[in-house]
Formats: structure tokens, sequence, C-alpha cells
């Protein structure tokens, strides 16, 4: 015969103890061995959460099992917390000196590469914008680069979205955009370029993507400067059009961006004026030499940005001194007056141009409008845009 005994538990209590106090303490004792744990995270949704923002796989696993493992609202977990720890990081970092960095340039619309040129039907909108960093290392890593191209791309969008239209090189305020959403660069999965990185469909303001870069790369980062390079469509009829060409040196920029960096970017506003313009620029008109014609001219657009970039430069239209030759004056000289280094291999493999006069630049402007096969037309440079980590602005 079995017997059943129940033992009452053992509480200890002082008579000089508030019993509100004692009541609080015994239900928090209960209360930690009856909790229900956390929910364990899902291992795909922690490596989807890392792909998407870069967390650490800590954060991903804390950010899962505080939310139960709902994925939107882990991802708002992060932004917060990467949003919270970014600002305590700029904070901290205030006081260093960033003497490094990168020069980012991205074309948010300049034609549609051999498809169409310049902005025949389409605005033409480039970002260029200078981000400082403190060392090299931080400058070169993907974290730091892609947020460059992403400022650059932001800056073309927003000089798109400017009260007056403008033609040219247009500053831009950096402090009235900072808490303006950061508009990505587009991938093959986001053509839009709405969608900000890391946030899932939430759009991160500029000054919080900056400071998020700041907690992961631990360095302070500055937004030094940025412009753009606008135009407004003209209509496919017109005889001229404006286009840009874009070089960025020492890029680690991967190959399939849109956009580039370096430690020194340039870019050159051409304007081309022919009586066929329509036929070679647009593709739905069936020009034979069209798409062929296209390459070429944007070749010739790179290797201005090219020329621009490699050389000390004052101004664009060469020197009107008599006798003057390119390449005959030292230290900085106008574009057109300089020896075009960059074209002349380019054109010597194209049997179009052999012969061509290609000493100076403004001279090869001239002897290639003529060889290309554009009819009474011109190329022409307007204005251009050189920047330097960290010269004088």
């Amino acid at each position: 015969m079995f017997s059943i005994r129940c033992v009452a538990p053992q509480i200890s209590f002082r008579s000089n103890q508030p019993i509100s106090l004692f009541l609080g303490q015994t239900a928090r004792r209960m209360n930690s061995t009856s909790a229900t744990p956390k929910i364990k995270p899902s291992p795909a949704l922690v490596q989807q959460l890392r792909k998407e923002t870069s967390c650490s796989i800590q954060k991903a696993i804390l950010a899962l099992s505080t939310t139960s493992n709902d994925y939107q609202k882990a991802l708002e977990w992060i932004h917060k917390d990467l949003t919270e720890a970014g600002q305590k990081a700029v904070s901290k970092l205030s006081g260093r000196t960033t003497s490094c960095g990168l020069v980012a340039i991205s074309p948010l619309s300049n034609g549609l590469g051999v498809e169409a040129v310049g902005n025949i039907g389409s605005p033409l909108r480039v970002g260029m914008v200078e981000v400082n960093c403190e060392t090299d290392f931080v400058a070169r890593s993907q974290v730091f680069e892609k947020l460059c191209r992403d400022l650059a791309w932001s800056i073309g969008f927003y000089a798109d979205n400017a009260a007056t239209p403008s033609t040219g090189v247009v500053p831009m305020d950096i402090e009235a955009l900072m808490e303006a959403p950061l508009m990505t660069e587009p991938t093959e999965k986001s053509q839009d370029g709405t969608s900000a990185p890391g946030n899932g469909d939430q759009l991160t303001s500029i000054r919080s993507a900056i400071a998020n870069a700041v907690t992961r790369v631990g360095e302070k980062i500055m937004f030094r400067r940025a412009a753009a390079i606008t135009s407004s469509p003209v209509p496919p009829t017109s005889d001229s059009a404006l286009s840009v060409g874009l070089y960025a040196h020492n890029s680690t920029t991967p190959a399939d961006a849109k956009g580039s960096s370096g430690t020194v970017a340039g870019a050159v506003l051409v304007r081309l004026k022919a009586e066929n313009l329509k036929s070679l620029l647009l593709s739905q008109f069936q020009d034979p030499r069209g798409v062929e014609w296209r390459k070429e001219y944007r070749g010739l657009e790179r290797a201005l940005a090219r020329q621009l970039v490699g050389f000390e430069t004052i101004g664009i239209k060469a020197l009107t001194t008599p006798g003057s030759q390119g390449g005959a004056q030292e230290g900085p000289m106008p574009l057109y007056a300089q020896e075009f280094h960059t074209y002349g291999p380019l054109a010597a493999r194209l049997p179009r141009y052999e012969g061509l006069d290609l000493r100076n630049v403004g001279r090869s402007l001239e002897q290639w409008s003529k060889a290309s096969g554009i009819e009474n037309g011109t190329v022409e440079v307007l204005e251009y845009l050189k920047w330097k980590v960290g010269e004088e602005a």
C-alpha cells in the first residue's frame, strides 16, 4: 500500500520585510522557471537575413529570436539596431581625420548603351560625389565602395527632381538631402533603383545609410561634396544631343556595376550635332552602321574622360597662339591643346581613322567628325568635372 506525502515549500520570511516585496520576489522566481523559451531561429532565415543586411550571425539570430522568426520584423529590428549603433559610432568618431576615400560617378540616365546615345527622348542625369574615410583599406572595401556609388546614384536622381531644370554641371546641397531616401544603384533584381540595401522594402535616409556604414567599417565617413550633370530631353527630330563620357582611375568597382569609383574621376559633357543624327543614335531607325557607330562614339566619350583624368587640364579650348601645337607646352593645358594620348591607340585599330591628325584633342574631334560618318556635324566638349580625393574643393 502506497502513501503520498505533500511537502510544502519552505519559505523564509523576515518580520521586518514588507509583504509586497516578498511576494514580488517569489513571483519572479516562479516566473523564471516557467517562462516560455525563445523560438529557435530558422537557419534558412538566418542565412537570408545575413545576405540581405550583411549583419553578423549573432545579430541575425538575435533579431529572429526576438521577433519569433517574423522576417519583416527582423529586418526592422536590424535596421533600428544599425541606426542606433551608427549614431553612437558617428558621435564617437567625429574628431578623427578623413584623408582617404573615393570619388564615385553614376550615370542615372545617359542614353541606353549602344541602343541610344545622350538625351534623345530622355533626360541626361549623372551624379558625382566625393566620400572620405580614414584609411585606404576601408576605401577599398566593398561596403564603402557600394555606399559611394549609391550616393552618386542618389545625387543623379535628386537632380532629376530639381525645381528648376538646368543644363550642365550643377552643384548639389548635401545637407539638404541628408534626410532624403538613399536611392540605390539598380541591380539585375532591382531595376527601379528605389530599394535601400539591408532594409528590404523600407527606404533608408542618406544620413542613416552613412551611419550604418560607419558601424560596419569602424571608421569615420564624411560625405564631402556632390554635383550632377543634367539636361532636359530633346525630341527625336533634333539635330543635336548631349551625352557624358565617364572615367574613374584606380577603380575597384565590379564589372557589372553601372557606375564606377576611384581616387580620381572625371566627366565630360559632349554635344554632338549632325544632320543624320536620328538614324545614327536611335536603334529603331535601321541605319546599317548604327550600332557600330554608337560603339565608336562611346569609345570617343570614354577616351575624352580618360584624357581629362590622366592629364592636368585648365579650361577646354586650345590657346590661340599662332603656330602652337599640342604637347609643346609644359604644365596644365587646355583640353583641346593636349596630345590625345588616350584615343590614338583606339583609332589605330579602326581602318577609317588611319592617317588622321590626332596630335591634339581639338584637331582630333574635327577629324573624327569627318571620318565617322556624321553629315555636316561636329563633336564639341561643353563642360567637364574632375575631382581628386582630398584636393581643395
